[in-house]
């Protein structure tokens, strides 16, 4: 199977037995980057991309969309900017619907953090690690109160 987005080859175990396997309903395989679990409590899930651009592909935001609602948490895409060694966070909303595209710009919208790793990190430790928000709480909603 070829990345729809990059053009790579994707070599794993999952792609190799669902090669060329067609269903009415579609299949999906996406990787999550992330899962950030404290105690025994998962915090939020995470996608990495490394671009300066933040374009995400809607097939896999769906995915993860699903993913981060089952678990009642917040869905975080992460953009990476290796140039300028800077990381742009958006708190993905887990209650809208995408528009019928291939890629969502989240250039439009406006990230809850933007800076290097040694603010990532405090971003991180102080709301998810440290002060979390409870699993039912939305990540806006906590956000903003803080």
């Amino acid at each position: 199977m070829k990345c729809p987005f990059c053009g790579n080859f994707l070599e794993n175990s999952l792609t190799k037995a669902l090669n060329g396997i067609q269903s009415e309903e579609g299949i999906v395989l996406t990787n999550i980057d992330y899962v950030l679990e404290v105690g025994n409590t998962i915090r939020l899930v995470a996608e990495e991309k490394h671009t300066q651009r933040h374009f995400a592909n809607i097939y896999q935001l769906i995915t993860l969309k699903k993913v981060a609602k089952a678990l009642r948490v917040p869905l975080l895409l992460l953009f990476v900017d290796d140039v300028e060694n800077e990381v742009t966070v958006y708190d993905v909303p887990v209650n809208i619907k995408f528009p019928r595209r291939h890629f969502y710009n989240f250039e439009r919208e406006e990230p809850v953090f933007v800076g290097d790793y040694r603010e990532l990190r405090r971003f991180l430790l102080k709301n998810f690690v440290y002060h979390a928000p409870s699993m039912k709480r939305s990540f806006g909603r906590w956000y903003d109160a803080v």
